[in-house]
């Protein structure tokens, strides 16, 4: 046990006949795919994972969908809303506990989305009751900045704002990419499976002071990363100091999101210099050889997502190169109390 009070009970469903409340399977993901078609047609941000990547949340050994997820059909099978808890391991400074949901657009404003919260918030909770004790833990959720209406729900149920993240692009359309000179001694390679833990462990080490990290382990950093079929081995990059591995560069690309966007994007989705060799340029040098393999790949536009509050000064880097920010993500916490000493 961690300390923390019993967790509440699980709330009961809402009185609404058109919906059967269950957990998901396999054979949902089509429908899932769907729903979150839905929403993005709305919202509008051409991001969709594809069924691949949907039937993956069934393979993770850190959630159950038996208990950590709820999904809700009308009477012709179609997922109308659905909710979400996971906590992955390795937590260095807390654990978050993480809620993500959804309710179809033409289903909104009737109560689906105050009963998803309440659940997933309860769920939440109890898996929080069973984690290691060493560290604090928040029930963790995240919006974009314009959908203020969900942002204000989150608040009103003790939600609160604790960081900002910018998705940051550079078209690279319109001029090629600048090149970037190495820092004296440094090399860059390509990445190849063969160099998968190194990276993984070099990973845990650049990122070992950063807000909400968690120490990846082996099966989450193959599942999320260089596992996941979004992940591009072309895209990604090594940099050494003679034999010594002193940054990587990770990439991918989602060609769903092709169709969507009306562009091709290559995202850059991680990034970490190790701190011996920090001040060095190396980062500057991993950045600049990942614009060039995005453009190289015939891919238009290069993404990242980067963590405003970040005192490594990776902002700067960015804007230094030409990337300027196209979205902005709030994440909010929820601190879960702990029980009295007695």
């Amino acid at each position: 046990m961690t300390g923390l009070p019993a967790p509440p009970a699980m709330p009961a469903m809402p009185a609404m006949p058109a919906l059967r409340w269950r957990a998901p399977t396999r054979d949902d993901v089509p429908a899932w795919q769907r729903l979150l078609a839905a929403v993005d047609a709305v919202e509008g941000q051409g991001e969709v994972p594809d069924d691949e990547e949907l039937a993956d949340e069934f393979d993770t050994a850190w959630t159950d969908p038996r208990r950590d997820a709820l999904f809700g059909f009308d009477d012709n099978g179609s997922l109308l809303a659905f909710g979400w808890v996971q906590c992955t391991p390795g937590a260095v400074q807390l654990h978050r506990v993480r809620l993500w949901g959804e309710v179809h657009p033409e289903w909104r404003r009737r109560g689906l989305g105050r009963f998803l919260l309440a659940w997933l918030q309860a769920r939440g909770q109890q898996i929080a009751a069973d984690l290691p004790p060493n560290l604090p833990a928040v029930l963790e959720v995240a919006a974009e900045i314009a959908l203020g209406d969900r942002i204000r729900l989150f608040e009103r149920t003790g939600f609160v704002p604790v960081r900002w993240f910018s998705k940051m692009q550079r078209d690279l359309r319109a001029a090629t990419a600048a090149h970037v000179a190495l820092p004296a001694g440094i090399s860059i390679r390509p990445w190849s499976p063969d160099d998968d833990e190194t990276t993984r462990i070099a990973h845990n080490l650049a990122f070992a002071g950063h807000w909400g990290t968690t120490s990846v382990e082996a099966q989450a950093w193959r599942h999320s990363y260089t596992g996941a079929g979004h992940f591009r081995p072309d895209l990604s990059l090594l940099a050494y100091d003679g034999e010594q591995l002193a940054g990587y560069c990770l990439g991918s690309h989602y060609l769903q999101d092709t169709a969507c966007k009306g562009y091709s994007e290559g995202w850059i989705d991680r990034l970490g210099t190790l701190p011996a060799f920090r001040r060095r340029g190396v980062g500057t040098a991993l950045l600049g050889a990942a614009l060039g393999a995005i453009a190289d790949a015939g891919l238009d536009v290069a993404s990242l997502m980067v963590d405003t509050g970040n005192a490594s000064g990776a902002l700067a880097l960015y804007e230094r190169l030409g990337f300027t920010p196209v979205e902005r993500i709030v994440v909010l916490h929820k601190a879960l109390p702990r029980a009295a000493a007695g």
